[in-house]
């Protein structure tokens, strides 16, 4: 089975001062909200596509959250 993202044109519920969470390639795959956040049941689970064809940036369209992909050091 294979996912594919798609960029729809639903504005985030947060203002443009959204939070960035850098993360590993340890966690991915990554979901938004994720288990660590306090938050973990403001909006429904979407699969954040980081990792795939070299995407290191991704946005979630529910909250805002900015991910951000690093290698480790």
């Amino acid at each position: 089975m294979k996912f594919e993202f798609v960029a729809s044109s639903v504005k985030p519920a947060v203002p443009e001062s959204h939070r960035t969470v850098t993360v590993t390639p340890e966690d991915l795959p990554l979901f938004c909200p994720t288990r660590a956040d306090n938050r973990w049941n403001m909006h429904p689970r979407v699969f954040i596509p980081l990792g795939q064809s070299d995407t290191t940036e991704a946005l979630c369209p529910y909250c805002g959250t900015l991910y951000k992909l690093v290698q480790n050091a």
